[in-house]
């Protein structure tokens, strides 16, 4: 049997939007699968195999400095911007408060480090890990590297500005990715003189949603006609049609797809499926799961 280790960071205690969110959405969760269940992953197991070489000497902390000059490059604080990327990514109309993306788009960040950014000798690799046993193989747990060229739909980052301790970068999720709630882990790794590595992991309190896109041309969902995506992702309200073909009548309906209970349903509703965290950036699998949930409830 494989060695699991534990993708594990425990940041410094604050208040945070997913803590705030944990008792909402776990009241969905329970009533719709049963048990004591609560929004907020705090550990994830990894396979050995799924892990990124090197990665034995990530920590944490550093509890011990050896006399010798701390070189660790830690962040102090990471900006997800979310007002500017929800309006980007044309999710601001959502009531829930995390970051929102739409996969195969670009978003920003910016990170404060305790010391100033060498792009000689620092390296920032982020990870994107979600689902219920994460592994790189399965595409659940994502390294995401600075890359020369940002390709649309492709993962990678660039590095847009650098001002002493502040790096920003800008992001790009692939455009077949699973969709769900994900958390973020940023790894920095320091080269020495001597060629050794001092590594660093860091987790972000809050997580982050991506969902699928139409705007992506890259994307299964695309639609090309923008009327199309103005009727038929942003428009909260509009008709449906009941009866058969012979007999038919039309009534308003309220979609309310951005009221906050919604995301949350339609996540705990594919938990419940039981579709493979793998199969879930594909939407035809995603909407029939969900479908096959609705019909038995």
């Amino acid at each position: 049997m494989m060695h699991k280790e534990k993708y594990e960071v425990t940041p410094e205690p604050r208040t945070t939007i997913s803590h705030r969110l944990t008792s909402f959405y776990g009241n969905i969760r329970s009533h719709l699968l049963g048990g004591v269940l609560t929004g907020r992953r705090s550990v994830y197991e990894v396979s050995d195999a799924d892990l990124a070489e090197g990665e034995d000497g990530l920590t944490a902390f550093r509890q011990e400095t050896d006399g010798k000059e701390e070189v660790l490059l830690k962040p102090k604080s990471v900006e997800l911007q979310r007002s500017l990327n929800r309006q980007a990514h044309k999710t601001s109309l959502y009531e829930i408060p995390n970051l929102i993306l739409r996969r195969g788009q670009s978003f920003d960040i910016s990170i404060t480090f305790d010391r100033t950014f060498s792009e000689a000798d620092d390296e920032i690799v982020l990870r994107f890990v979600t689902g219920r046993q994460p592994m790189q193989s399965k595409n659940t747990v994502i390294p995401v590297t600075k890359v020369r060229n940002l390709q649309p739909g492709e993962w990678g980052y660039q590095i847009t500005s650098t001002e002493d301790k502040k790096v920003s970068l800008k992001i790009c999720t692939g455009s077949s990715c699973v969709v769900g709630r994900y958390t973020v882990y940023i790894d920095t790794i320091h080269r020495n003189n001597d060629k050794r590595e001092e590594k660093y992991r860091y987790t972000h309190p809050d997580d982050i949603f991506i969902i699928f896109n139409p705007w992506c041309g890259a994307d299964t969902v695309f639609l090309e006609d923008e009327n199309e995506r103005e009727e038929y992702i942003l428009n909260e309200t509009g008709r449906i049609w009941m009866g058969t073909v012979g007999k038919f009548s039309v009534r308003p309906w309220n979609f309310a797809q951005f009221d906050d209970v919604c995301l949350m349903a339609a996540l705990a509703m594919l938990e419940k499926s039981e579709l493979a965290d793998s199969a879930r950036g594909d939407p035809l699998l995603v909407v029939r799961a969900i479908s096959s949930v609705v019909s038995h409830n």
